[in-house]
């Protein structure tokens, strides 16, 4: 997210560097590269190059070290002495030099073979390690290897590709790995969202841990990069080296995003290169410099020149020294030592730069700032709040207040355990209520060979109070051997078991739903069902896009028999809410099929298919064909995080199945190859599939369980696999599914002006968006704010900031409408200081008592709600979505409604998720295995039940999501989608948006969404943004232009060109263009009205016919092509506005000018667009009359 205010700090919403990408704060990296940019000159030729990016030179060795996990670069063992060594790595989060005590150091080397690296990372405090994952990602069969995030780690990215800017483009490897040696390794498609967890480094990795910290040895093959011997001498990769206590603070060679490679260090194999190590930086925050370097020589080179520069904040030279190293082939120790440097303040840069003539050896540019004690103190108390002594065992409990249920676990296999704790084998765990001595539960389990223990109990009704659950280790002889304790509370809240927004209402700006025959109607979209029970046609905005009927077929014996439908379809509980209809039919002489299908007013219809056997019925094979015409953009999603496949189908693509669910990597809770959802949409129209689980379905575990397949004449099939398995059905089997037709509702008239960010239709209070979330950080607000001031707090800053907003609207042209207000929220993070924390943390969390976690950020901060000044009010967790989390959630949107005046949420979120619990009714089982069931339905119920409640308060409801995720059957109860992070952001100066979205135009048709009918906005972050009037600002362009091929807003939030951006709107404002009554008519289908010759153009119109003005047509003439065009345009208005005669006037709308485009012979001729830029053509008269 980024700040928009000046007052509130951005917490990342997941995690700063690996997960989530945040707004990468500028400042400081570009003044230390301005700065780098001009050293002094060196006292003596050879003439040194101009400091840049970090770069490092890294020899071949001769011998290779032994990876045993213990580093051994000293003169006496000798293998890592001949490495690259470096150090000076910068804190993620403050963008600075940390205290010395917490650098991490590093090695590198190569040999014809392998590369290798090795870091030691001091722990802090002494004696602490943090590491659970004992197991890597296994080619992507483990879908619990994120989880290593969490563990103190390391993260290594290479690009091994010619230019910076193909690393996002094309691909990037990423290794981590944690103190047990797991290796989590993936080769990253960032443009493609493949996360590429299947890639296997074959790395060798070991680890070895003391309480001072911890070390680790890799050996990378080449061959495993596609490399069949080392690169070549002078060859550059870049490359990012990082290492994390747990998920904060991260240290970083670069202290940028993880797809920031344009600001990236480098390293550059050359075999005979000298080898620099950087030992030490001394206290350079306290301005107690000590740089130690050493730097080895080979004989007969040109010696090596060092020099070390403090460069102060207002650009003064504090310090500066050059040292000679002769080529002797010996090791030559350098010490640069300055005390009391006058150091203060930020923007203060340590830049070290070794070279060989015209070679560089090494540089960095190193950014600290100088840190206060009160500082110091906040970094060492936020690193240590989650900390664990090395050695001891992980215990931890689970209590569910709406299950009634307490889990405790244990693991004794951990690092530097004593042997008598890893022998124990009794797990006991007890409640107690607080104050007490007797438990009122208790229960024992048994420690496994592999060192875990897990027991569940039920609790019954606890009485309200205080309690504590005790989970113990039991020796052999019954004495504890340790102990864990865990407090927590049962209380009552007013929100529990609330009915809130369950009214069966059609709310605005839907229609009732109303069954005319076999046909049911809601708005803008009809669904005729067969006898079946199944569709025969679905129809969105006035095509049916389906091929032919929806048919279910079995396999009995080898053959395939359709579901042949009995008798018409029943209707029954018709009302304007919902409608249902029941077919029937038999698949063989033994097996009866009935469908249920309920459509609700929003369009999405829930189906439940029931078989049931007369006698023993033999099925092979169950499969449900969806063909679909003229629909060829397709996008699926099983895991954020691991998976976002999608694409377009061509009329170059073969026919038969081009993409299977079996192709994703493993997911939590999945064991076999069931997809929650796909969409295939045109663009303009959608339909999508969705299913919480695959229960009831005889699937394999390896079989595609969903596949999409092209078929002649423009079709993509979707086919679900219910059974495919041979099985004798003995019982009734009952599945469950959602198909959405799309687009859901009309758009508000607001919507244009309010993409694009005008004042004509303002947001309100934005201060408290950023990271606080809704539902994280205390003290507000909270799920459940704490007192009445608190609302009155948040109503007085809604009302002050929608006055504000209004003023700012008086100033511009065009109507008016009334601000929304709403509240930044992360859909799945909730705050420990929350009143329901003691209570209902275990299922929202999954542990009674989670450990803090606080964000330096926000310690002591202040908000207009309080003082952050404990550790819980500045820690959040993940928070599961069950009916309880809803339940709160929605009384309290109801209350910030009644009581604030809020609007809505502005969603952090893009996908759907499974917890995999049993208890929690997240999961079931088969085959002996846990299966997840995600969380699409109640995502829905939880949405729809806010829009009712908007509605009865009398509040106009706003509600956003990503655009950039899926969210299909939900998005009726959404108001915006916005296309943000991930591949909207431009984090190369090289790219531009087409090129950064593989697939280009068709890769944004997919994913943005535009078939949902919603309003949708870019929020992309371009490097040019900060570029002045005068420049060129063609990133901005490119994103403008495809806001405009696709009818979305851009802008509104910052992180573009804003001269750009302004003068835009200025022009699009000349054709009334914000109008929601100017109709859009994409580029993909506009060729039958208007022709472009020359190059590579696409032409995007919006028409003008509006009472009171003449008609007319704006052009988006869009070059998707790779170089610049000249082209020439005949566009048939007669056709297009129905107009008795043709214009032959053509202006451009940007450059507005008295004089139009000259037509020659029909065409209008010599308009020139830069590759990726548009051009803003008008048909007809200006709407302002001017």
């Amino acid at each position: 997210m980024k700040n928009s205010s000046n007052t509130t700090p951005t917490p990342c919403p997941v995690r700063p560097y690996s997960l989530r990408p945040a707004v990468l704060l500028w400042a400081a990296l570009l003044i230390a590269l301005a700065l780098a940019a001009n050293p002094s000159t060196a006292p003596a030729a050879p003439a040194k190059p101009a400091a840049k990016l970090p770069l490092l030179r890294i020899a071949e060795l001769a011998t290779p070290p032994v990876i045993n996990g213990r580093i051994s670069p000293d003169h006496v063992t000798g293998q890592w002495i001949h490495a690259a060594r470096l150090t000076g790595f910068q804190d993620f989060g403050m963008r600075t030099l940390p205290p010395s005590k917490l650098q991490p150091t590093w090695w590198l080397a190569y040999d014809k073979t392998h590369l290798y690296l090795a870091t030691y990372f001091p722990a802090y405090p002494k004696g602490t390690i943090v590491a659970q994952v004992k197991h890597g990602d296994e080619g992507g069969l483990n879908p619990h290897a994120d989880d290593i995030l969490g563990d103190d780690h390391v993260e290594i990215q290479i690009c091994d590709l010619p230019k910076r800017s193909e690393a996002v483009t094309k691909y990037f490897y990423k290794i981590m790995t944690n103190p047990y040696a797991a290796v989590v390794d993936q080769r990253i498609e960032w443009s493609v969202g493949w996360m590429g967890y299947e890639w296997q480094s074959g790395a060798t990795v070991k680890c070895h841990t003391t309480k001072n910290g911890w070390s680790m040895e890799m050996a990378v093959p080449f061959k495993s990069m596609n490399h069949l011997v080392a690169p070549a001498n002078n060859t550059q990769w870049f490359i990012q080296l990082a290492n994390a206590n747990g998920e904060s603070p991260y240290y970083a060679w670069q202290p940028v995003l993880f797809t920031d490679w344009d600001h990236m260090a480098s390293i550059v194999f050359d075999s005979h290169s000298p080898v620099f190590q950087l030992l030490s930086l001394g206290h350079v925050q306290h301005g107690q410099m000590d740089v130690k370097a050493a730097i080895e020589v080979p004989r007969g080179q040109t010696p090596v020149q060092m020099q070390v520069r403090v460069i102060g904040a207002a650009g003064k030279t504090l310090f500066t020294r050059t040292r000679s190293v002769p080529a002797n082939g010996t090791v030559t120790a350098l010490h640069f030592v300055k005390n009391g440097l006058p150091v203060g303040g930020q923007g203060q840069t340590l830049n070290i730069l070794a070279w060989q003539g015209h070679k560089i050896i090494y540089r960095n540019t190193m950014p600290f700032d100088t840190i206060t004690a009160s500082e110091l103190k906040n970094l060492y108390t936020a690193i240590a709040a989650n900390r664990h002594s090395l050695g001891q065992p992980n215990l931890s409990s689970c209590y569910y207040q709406s299950y009634h249920t307490l889990t405790a676990r244990c693991d004794v296999n951990i690092l530097e355990i004593s042997p008598i704790l890893r022998a124990a084998k009794i797990l006991r765990t007890s409640i107690v209520p607080l104050g007490h001595k007797k438990p009122v539960v208790s229960a024992d389990g048994v420690i496994q060979p592999d060192g875990l223990g897990r027991i569940q109990v039920s609790t019954g009704k606890l009485p309200l109070g205080k309690y504590q659950v005790i989970t113990q280790i039991i020796g052999s002889h019954g004495q504890v051997l340790a102990s864990h304790t865990d407090p927590f509370a049962v209380k009552h809240f007013p929100w529990e078991h609330n009915k809130l927004g369950e009214e069966h209402i059609v709310v605005a700006p839907f229609t009732p739903v109303k069954v005319l025959g076999s046909t049911l109607h809601v708005w803008d979209r009809a669904y005729h069902f067969a006898p079946t029970g199944l569709p025969s046609s679905i129809v969105s905005l006035g095509r049916n896009m389906l091929a032919a009927p929806i048919a279910l077929t079995g396999t009995i014996h080898g053959k395939k028999i359709p579901l042949v439908g009995t008798g018409r379809p029943t209707w029954t509980h018709v009302s304007g809410y919902s409608a249902t209809v029941t077919g029937q039919g038999q698949i063989g002489p033994h097996l009866r099929v009935t469908i249920k299908a309920k459509t609700e007013y929003d369009g999405t219809t829930f189906y439940t298919l029931t078989l049931t056997p007369h006698g023993p019925a033999q099925l092979d094979g169950l499969s449900m064909v969806i063909p679909l015409h003229k629909l060829m953009n397709w996008e699926a999603m099983r895991s954020s995080g691991r998976d976002m496949p999608y694409g377009t189908v061509s009329a170059g693509t073969p026919d038969g199945i081009f993409w299977k669910s079996s192709d994703l990597p493993a997911a939590a809770f999945i064991h076999d190859t069931f997809l929650p959802y796909c969409v295939v949409s045109d663009g303009r129209r959608a339909l999508s599939w969705a299913a919480d689980s695959d229960q009831g379905w005889m699937v394999s575990n390896h079989q595609p369980s969903f596949l999409l397949e092209k078929h002649a004449a423009n079709q993509i099939w979707m086919r679900v696999r219910f059974v495919d398995t041979p099985s004798v059905i003995k019982t009734t089997h009952t599945i469950h599914f959602m198909l959405t037709a799309m687009p859901m509702k009309p758009k508000p008239a607001d919507w244009r002006y309010r993409m694009w960010g005008l004042p004509n239709a303002a947001f309100g209070y934005r201060a408290g968006w950023q990271g606080s979330c809704m539902w994280a950080y205390g003290t507000g607000p909270t799920i459940s704010f704490y007192n009445q001031k608190q609302f009155d707090t948040l109503r007085h800053l809604l009302s002050a900031d929608r006055q504000r907003v209004r003023l700012a609207a008086e100033s511009v042209p065009g109507p008016k409408y009334p601000p929304v207000s709403m509240w930044y929220v992360s859909a799945n993070t909730w705050g420990y200081s929350m009143p329901e924390y003691p209570t209902y943390s275990g299922e929202w969390t999954g542990m009674t008592h989670p450990p803090v976690n606080p964000q330096r950020s926000y310690i002591n901060f202040k908000s207009p709600f309080g003082v952050w000044s404990t550790a819980r009010e500045q820690t959040r967790g993940g928070m599961d979505l069950i009916q309880s989390a809803i339940d709160c959630r929605v009384y309290d949107f109801d209350q910030e409604q009644k009581k604030a005046g809020m609007n809505g949420y502005w969603w952090d979120n893009g996908t759907f998720w499974t917890s995999g619990s049993l208890i929690k009714g997240t999961a079931y089982i088969r085959n002996g295995k846990i299966e997840g069931i995600y969380n699409i339905t109640l995502m829905r119920q939880m949405l729809k039940r806010m829009a009712v409640v908007s509605q009865l308060n009398h509040i106009t409801p706003f509600q956003s999501m990503y655009a950039h995720g899926e969210i299909g059957p939900v998005g009726g109860f959404v108001n915006w989608l916005w296309a943000i992070e991930g591949p909207w952001y431009l984090n190369s100066d090289k790219v531009d948006l087409v090129q950064n979205i593989r697939g280009g135009l068709n890769g944004i048709r997919t994913i943005l969404q535009t078939y949902q009918g919603l309003p949708i906005s870019m929020d992309n972050n371009t490097q040019d943004q900060s570029s002045n009037d005068n420049a060129n600002p063609w990133q901005t362009r490119s994103c403008l232009g495809v806001a405009l091929l696709f009818d979305v807003g851009d802008g509104w939030n910052g992180g573009i060109n804003g001269f750009c951006q302004q003068k835009l709107v200025q022009a699009l404002n000349r054709f009334d263009y914000f109008n929601h009554r100017v109709k859009w008519v994409p580029y993909w289908r506009t060729s039958r009205f208007v022709n472009v010759h020359g190059g590579h153009v696409v032409t995007t119109l919006y028409l003008r016919k509006l009472r009171g003005q003449t008609p007319g047509i704006m052009l988006v003439l869009f070059n998707n092509g790779s170089r610049a065009a000249t082209v020439s345009v005949r566009a048939n208005t007669k056709k297009l506005l129905g107009l008795a005669r043709q214009y032959t006037t053509l202006h451009d709308l940007e450059h507005w000018s008295a004089n139009p485009i000259p037509m020659i012979a029909g065409r209008w001729g010599g308009i020139t667009i830069p590759r990726h830029d548009f051009r803003l053509m008008l048909l007809g008269p200006r709407a302002d009359g001017n």
